[in-house]
């Protein structure tokens, strides 16, 4: 019918070479070399930065339930110094 030419053609950067002539072609990946690790390692500091947010506010959470409990306390302790003063 008709032919695109060159814009049909797709072009692969694998040489045949690289896995001895078997005749396989290595797989297209999207990420090579330095690429994948760096990817890899801003991944996990993201992760490391997620769980140690995660630690604050659990800690945090904690730490008001103990300031709560506190006052609580310390409410009950000193209604009921008074009604053990208005007995007497």
């Amino acid at each position: 019918m008709f032919d695109n030419g060159a814009q049909g053609r797709r072009y692969d950067n694998h040489d045949n070479r690289e896995l001895g002539g078997q005749g396989a072609v290595a797989a297209n990946t999207i990420y090579r070399g330095c690429m994948g690790k760096l990817l890899l390692i801003v991944l996990a500091a993201i992760v490391a930065f997620m769980l140690l947010s995660v630690v604050i506010s659990a800690l945090h959470f904690i730490f008001w339930v103990a300031v709560v409990a506190l006052i609580v306390v310390v409410g009950l302790r000193l209604t009921g110094g008074a009604r053990r003063w208005s007995r007497r």
